[in-house]
């Protein structure tokens, strides 16, 4: 099967942009960080992808997604590259 320009924006009725495609579950945390990360030409995201712009390991960000918080350096961080997908706010609960 062939996909038109108009199926490839929309699958299952909902645009690629409107959340990330996710391997498995991690939890609010890795939700977040997914919404964050910049996407890709074909609207994905990815930890990988966060990681490598944030000059982090993907196992640091793991490592946060597992604790269940990061400093807010790292937050800022995040949040500069997000185009504006996250805010601080988003990140309160998960500051430590």
């Amino acid at each position: 099967m062939i996909l038109d320009a108009e199926s490839i924006a929309l699958i299952g009725g909902i645009p690629f942009e409107a959340e990330p495609i996710r391997r498995r579950d991690l939890g609010p945390l890795h939700d977040l960080l997914l919404k964050a990360c910049p996407r890709e030409p074909d609207g994905s995201a990815s930890i990988k992808k966060l990681a490598a712009i944030i000059e982090v390991t993907p196992a640091a960000v793991y490592k946060w997604i597992a604790a269940g918080f990061l400093s807010s350096r790292r937050a800022r961080q995040i949040i500069n590259v997000s185009d504006d997908r996250v805010t601080i706010e988003d990140f309160m609960p998960y500051l430590g």
